[in-house]
């Protein structure tokens, strides 16, 4: 039980990664690296770096291939709405993207903000817990 505990507290005690978006060579291609990584439920900080990536996304040069790590990013249905309003932004510019990390209860919240508001995406989306099958699937 005290593993447990402490687990539990370790896991609270997560650093954002504050990362800015990057290109990633992958197999001759390259991805860019879109990062939500650890900001728990810090909805005020998930906007602000929403906003950051959709800058780097409509750039001409930007790949059209689209990693985003959402690990330890808790996705409300109010986080599910601004990454959901942000692809529509961006649909021109993303091909394929890949959600890495995300919860069960994420997807669930996306695919319901979705729904709920009739919403069709041009933009080919796989939700993978790992980086290197999203690599994989982006590319081939």
């Amino acid at each position: 039980m005290k593993l447990l505990n402490a687990f539990s507290k370790a896991k609270k005690n997560i650093i954002p990664d504050l990362r800015n978006p990057f290109s990633l060579p992958y197999n001759n291609s390259e991805i860019l690296c879109l990062i939500l990584d650890g900001l728990d439920n810090n909805t005020e900080l998930v906007l602000e770096r929403i906003k950051l990536n959709e800058q780097v996304c409509i750039k001409p040069s930007t790949s059209s291939f689209v990693l985003y790590d959402i690990t330890d990013t808790k996705v409300t249905y109010e986080v599910a709405s601004f990454i959901v309003r942000s692809l529509l932004r961006l649909e021109g510019s993303i091909m394929k993207l890949a959600l890495v990390g995300i919860t069960a209860t994420g997807k669930k919240n996306i695919k319901r903000y979705v729904c709920d508001h009739k919403i069709e995406l041009d933009i080919l989306m796989g939700y993978f817990s790992g980086m290197e099958p999203a690599k994989e699937w982006l590319i081939n």
